[in-house]
């Protein structure tokens, strides 16, 4: 038989979704999120909370992910980054935030003011589904006629955290750097070994 557990209902990047509420610390109104100059796909920021820093994450695959973006924004033009209009609105707009704990720390969760509500519901449980490095979800929740996808913020977190890890490694291997142009690194190491070998030769000479 299924029972009735209260769920934080919400419009996200991802769409509506629904996490249980002992899940959620605080509800927050922000100005603005702080953004990285290197930032992983799935951060859209930093926060402050209760004197830490913590990351808020985005749960589609791009801001736009499985539904219009809350700002209202336009899609951007051909040809252009299409998350670049998105994360500089994400920058200027005020937004709400799940904060959502764990027990690996705190996160946050973007959300439309107009669309969290506390509700106590009966969800339809499926195993745990993952979407790419994304969500984990674990069930349904049909309220007001829009279904909800219910999240395992646990298991989330978990997954969110190794993309993140290996977001920054692939960033730190040889490939991933910036390209050099040729000559422009190369050329000036090359002379000073080559300086360094005549004053050697240079010096065996006087002795």
């Amino acid at each position: 038989m299924m029972m009735e557990r209260w769920f934080c209902l919400f419009r996200g990047d991802a769409g509506p979704m629904a996490v249980l509420a002992e899940s959620v610390a605080e509800v927050l109104d922000v100005d603005r999120l702080v953004r990285l100059a290197w930032s992983p796909p799935q951060v859209a920021g930093l926060c402050s909370f209760h004197r830490d820093v913590i990351p808020v994450v985005r749960l589609a695959s791009s801001p736009r992910g499985a539904m219009a973006d809350p700002s209202g924004e336009p899609d951007p033009p051909a040809g252009t980054d299409p998350s670049a209009g998105s994360r500089d609105a994400e920058d200027h707009a005020r937004c709400i935030l799940l904060i959502l704990k764990g027990e690996r720390g705190a996160w946050g969760i973007r959300s439309d003011s107009a669309s969290t509500i506390m509700s106590r519901e009966c969800p339809e449980d499926h195993p745990p589904r993952t979407e790419g490095d994304g969500p984990v979800l674990v069930g349904t929740i049909l309220h007001a006629g829009t279904r909800y996808r219910v999240l395992d913020t646990e298991a989330t977190w978990h997954g969110l955290r190794s993309a993140i890890g290996r977001w920054y490694g692939l960033l730190g291997e040889p490939e991933a750097a910036p390209p050099i142009a040729p000559g422009e690194w190369s050329r000036e190491p090359s002379q000073t070994s080559c300086e360094r070998t005549v004053e050697s030769e240079r010096c065996r000479g006087e002795e």
